[in-house]
């Protein structure tokens, strides 16, 4: 299969991800890369390129590095509150520059709601991400 990325075209063999096949330029990417576009479809780093293509790596300095970026938060928070607070939903109702405004509907907000918020998100994303 022939892959091109930026100005160089590669040879593989057979079926690999694309952090497989970019790995050492991801590591050497001067931004935290998060996703890319292959073939003109956004895909996260462990899809497998079993064809001919295009590969463009998305990192936290494009629009669409960080739209990636504020999602993968909201789901990492998202997942702490629902462990958290089951029987109750959050709202995020808007974003403005670089921060979030949410709603707990039908609940309290308390340090202790906040410290918990707070440690549980921190243990998720201590996970490997797979934007």
């Amino acid at each position: 299969m022939k892959i091109q990325y930026k100005d160089k075209i590669m040879e593989i063999e057979k079926p690999a991800t694309i952090s497989e096949i970019l790995e050492e330029e991801i590591k050497n990417h001067e931004h935290t890369v998060l996703a890319t576009i292959f073939n003109n479809e956004y895909e996260n780093l462990n899809y497998c390129v079993e064809t001919d293509g295009k590969i463009e790596l998305i990192d936290t300095t494009s629009n669409e590095g960080m739209k990636v970026y504020r999602r993968t938060l909201l789901y990492i928070i998202g997942k702490a509150f629902e462990k958290i607070r089951p029987d109750n939903k959050m709202e995020v109702n808007y974003q403005l520059s670089n921060a979030m405004f949410c709603d707990i509907i039908d609940g309290e907000v308390t340090d202790k709601f906040i410290e918990e918020l707070t440690r549980r998100s921190k243990k998720n994303r201590k996970r490997k991400p797979s934007y």
